[in-house]
């Protein structure tokens, strides 16, 4: 029989190196890149978890998941925020990935580049994809979507194309394609909730283990666990592949989806769980409606980024702005007379 030792060692051996957690809710159309995206990275693929958390899904999205070796979760919330926390809280590897259903790695390398800059740099326990890439017909708001989000986030964070790019103020130091990016108390950082964002999740586990179940956490850790360590990296050409199809009414209701999370589900926002640990951040946030009122401000962007990009899609931005403005105050007004709105659906 094995000694403890051995034991232990054998365990270790078994265990995932990365986990990788994807919510999914009626994802047939996209799954499948996402997960074979993963399962053709240059590593051993015995030591990549994959956790695919539904919400419930009516389609073949699930059949598909285990057909790639994923383990298969349940999420009842539906919503992507509950599915993070689930993941968080089962994943076994030294590594996570918080990974849409509809994006998909771009090169074979990608993971196995990851990790060798992570381990050169032991302070560094986060680190974030450079960008979103559009994938074939995106609708008339997918490519704005990829490179700016939303219109709020836009503001907030003068967002461009890529991390590095957006945030290049903060670079510390290069070296060949990778960087290494420093966090301090007047920093603005990539929201880290989602595309590929990768976590030394030992790090957390030690760090956070009173917060691992809660699911204002799965928005924070990110967040906090740069915060705790003053570092994180981004690689030029760590690119994700995203395949979402964004309509005009489809973007709408993401956009009112979220202004409703912010204003009555604060628990399951994003940017508002991230505005409470980043002072800076919550304060920002009033800088968007004298921005919009401005009318000249929306306007002069758009036409930038109309010129910059080569996308006349981009002067929709204009009309994105003002449209999250008065559907904002109409909610606020809402609530202020003790009237609530739900979110009836999340998902493809």
């Amino acid at each position: 029989m094995p000694g403890k030792r051995a034991r232990n060692s054998m365990e270790q051996t078994k265990r995932p190196i990365v986990s990788v957690v994807m919510p999914s809710f009626n994802s047939e159309s996209v799954i499948e890149k996402a997960l074979r995206s993963i399962r053709m990275q240059n590593m051993d693929q015995s030591r990549v978890e994959i956790l695919v958390i539904d919400g419930g899904s009516d389609d073949s999205t699930c059949e598909i998941a285990k057909r790639y070796g994923a383990t298969v979760l349940y999420n009842d919330k539906r919503l992507p925020e509950y599915a993070k926390s689930i993941g968080i809280q089962r994943c076994r590897g030294q590594y996570i990935i918080k990974m849409d259903s509809d994006e998909e790695f771009t090169s074979p390398p990608q993971l196995r580049d990851r990790i060798a800059f992570l381990g050169k740099h032991p302070k560094t326990k986060a680190l974030v994809a450079n960008r979103l890439v559009t994938a074939g017909n995106c609708g008339i708001a997918g490519r704005y979507m990829n490179i700016y989000d939303d219109p709020f986030t836009c503001v907030i964070y003068r967002k461009k194309h890529s991390n590095l790019k957006s945030f290049s103020k903060w670079i510390d130091s290069r070296e060949g394609n990778a960087a290494l990016l420093r966090y301090d108390k007047n920093a603005l950082m990539p929201i880290g909730d989602g595309a590929t964002t990768m976590l030394d999740m030992d790090f957390v586990r030690e760090r956070f283990v009173n917060e691992l179940s809660s699911v204002t956490f799965a928005c924070t850790c990110f967040l906090e666990t740069v915060q705790a360590t003053g570092w994180y990296g981004c690689i030029d050409g760590d690119d994700v592949l995203h395949h979402s199809v964004c309509s005009l009414k489809v973007y709408l209701s993401k956009l009112r989806f979220r202004i409703i999370n912010n204003i009555w589900y604060q628990e399951e926002s994003g940017y508002s769980a991230r505005a409470k640990t980043n002072r800076r951040l919550a304060r920002r946030k009033l800088l968007f409606p004298l921005y919009a009122l401005t009318v000249i401000l929306p306007l002069f962007d758009s036409v930038r980024m109309t010129a910059r990009h080569k996308d006349a899609t981009m002067l929709l931005h204009m009309f994105y702005v003002e449209y999250v403005l008065l559907y904002a105050a109409w909610c606020m007004a809402l609530k202020k007379l003790g009237k609530k709105k739900t979110n009836k659906a999340y998902g493809k």
